[in-house]
């Protein structure tokens, strides 16, 4: 038998499951072709803003792109710099975008069990958002630095809305039963 959900939690489970949908969605695109985000957001950045074009790490030698990336601020050290290949950096992504489709499924389908657990889901969206733009505003200006805040940020609005909406029609009045 189908659990009968109040209209604000009904409303609460569409957005959790359309946030495990997209997000589900990029990271297929993630999986899929590497560098191929950062791609298609350098493409915009070249009509938008040109200097906003970021170097596409995994179109490069992991060895060489601490260069590219820095060449303006920091002189080569001899021997060179050792940093992670470009995979660490996706699978970083991945395992997040793996948490988030996750989490959104399991709170769509059992609200009353997994509403608890949107706070976490809070918290990363805001810490992304946060990194992101602190990139952005001192480090590198890149779009898709900036693409994170303004992705995240409002990701992270509307689940709070919505949660808070729910919120006391998922919560049980201290003392009562449970229903049999």
């Amino acid at each position: 038998m189908a659990a009968v959900y109040s209209k604000a939690v009904g409303q609460y489970r569409k957005v959790m499951l359309a946030i495990a949908f997209i997000h589900l969605v990029v990271l297929l695109l993630v999986i899929a072709t590497p560098g191929g985000l950062i791609w298609a957001f350098n493409q915009v950045s070249r009509v938008v803003a040109p200097q906003t074009a970021a170097p596409n790490v995994s179109q490069m030698h992991a060895a060489s792109y601490f260069y590219e990336i820095y060449s303006d601020r920091i002189e080569k050290p001899e021997g060179g710099v050792k940093l992670p290949n470009h995979a660490f950096y996706q699978s970083m992504a991945a395992a997040y975008l793996v948490l988030v489709v996750l989490l959104g499924g399991l709170m769509y389908a059992s609200p009353e069990r997994y509403a608890v657990t949107t706070p976490l889901l809070l918290i990363g969206k805001a810490v992304g958002g946060l990194y992101g733009l602190g990139f952005y505003v001192w480090s590198h200006h890149y779009l898709v630095n900036l693409l994170v805040p303004i992705f995240d940020f409002p990701v992270a609005i509307v689940i709070a809305v919505f949660w808070l909406r729910a919120k006391s029609a998922l919560e049980k009045p201290s003392g009562s039963a449970p229903a049999a």
